[in-house]
This record gives structure tokens, C-alpha cells and sequence, in this order.
């Protein structure tokens, strides 16, 4: 479960598209890099603007679009045109991917010593 220190509600007072909810998220968990996953226009429009209004220093983010919102598979050629970082059939896959970075890396460490 996620500690509630971590949420971000309406009593915030901040929402998507707002960069600062981004911002207020990424502070409070502590992250020194992130990839924002989202189904929505309003996701990729929060990570736009983070990324336009965030200073030099700030926890860089990317963005990965799933097709499992309302409009599934049709939003591809969408997120793309969006320049989306990545574009994924589903969260799982995305998880998937970086599970297998994360083990690749390893490997690659281990054969470097």
C-alpha cells in the first residue's frame, strides 16, 4: 500500500494538467527520476508541462502511454504524434520491460568487475 503521506488529493488543491502536482508527488516520495504511466491526455499533458516548467536539477521524468483507457488501441498513432516516450499495450508490459532492464543491467555489471 502506498503511505498516505505520499497521495495527493483534492485537498491539495492542485490537478492534472498542473505541473506542480507532479512536482508535490515526485517531492514527497522522495524520486530522483520517474516514468509517469498514463492512459490520457491530461497524463501527457502533465508530464509536458513538469518537463517545460520544472528547473535544472528537478527529477527528470518520461512519460509511457497504455492503451487501456476508454479509447484503447486507437489512441497509439495519438500518443505518438504527442511524442509519448514510449507507447505500451499495458501497465503489466511496461513492468515487464523494466524488470528486464533492470535484470540486463545486472548481468552487464556483473561481467564489467
Amino acid at each position: 500500500m502506498i503511505p498516505e503521506r505520499h497521495w495527493l488529493t483534492d485537498d491539495d488543491g492542485i490537478r492534472k494538467p498542473d505541473p506542480r502536482a507532479l512536482w508535490l508527488v515526485l517531492d514527497r516520495i522522495g524520486a530522483r527520476r520517474a516514468i509517469y504511466i498514463g492512459d490520457a491526455v491530461d497524463d501527457l499533458d502533465t508530464v509536458k508541462n513538469y518537463c517545460e516548467w520544472a528547473p535544472s536539477g528537478y527529477p527528470r521524468v518520461l512519460f509511457c502511454a497504455v492503451l487501456t483507457g476508454p479509447v484503447g488501441e486507437r489512441n497509439r498513432s495519438f500518443f505518438m504524434e504527442r511524442s509519448a516516450d514510449m507507447v505500451a499495450p499495458n501497465v503489466n508490459f511496461v513492468l515487464d520491460y523494466m524488470r528486464a532492464v533492470r535484470e540486463w543491467q545486472t548481468v552487464v555489471a556483473r561481467s564489467e568487475r
